[in-house]
């Protein structure tokens, strides 16, 4: 499937830049060859006696769930809410440190480049195992 990203990559290069006489041939190519693909595996699955049909779909059901759930406990380290206070004392909910160093998001360095530097960055990291939290009250 790798090559139909680079298929969309460059049709979309060619839209931006106004070459639609490629694209255009690349988009059909692109959409035949996904069609053809999409047509023989629906055959193969379609000769399959009904066990294995049930079995494959089993099997798809299970990798989607495992892609789904690695997905959502490996998205990001940043929390969403602030750091919690306890005792009045700024403290990481994860190892209980009361250190912490503010921190600006990669995509926001990224994005506006230099520029990020000026004001406070809207995140703080622990220290000690570099847990990030949002910053409202610290």
């Amino acid at each position: 499937m790798n090559w139909v990203v680079i298929i969309v990559i460059l049709i979309i290069l060619g839209l931006y830049i106004k070459f639609w006489f490629v694209a255009l041939p690349l988009t059909v190519v692109a959409g035949g060859a996904y069609w053809l693909w999409y047509r023989n595996d629906q055959k193969r699955i379609a000769a399959l006696p009904p066990e294995e049909q049930a079995a494959l779909r089993q099997k798809n059901r299970q990798a989607q769930g495992e892609r789904a759930q690695a997905a959502a406990t490996s998205s990001t380290r940043l929390k969403g809410g602030p750091v919690p206070i306890v005792g009045g004392v700024p403290t990481c909910a994860k190892c209980g440190g009361t250190q912490f160093t503010a921190r600006r998001k990669t995509s926001t360095k990224v994005m506006w480049g230099v520029y990020s530097l000026a004001g406070t960055p809207h995140n703080v990291e622990c220290e000690v195992c570099g847990q990030r939290y949002r910053r409202p009250n610290v």
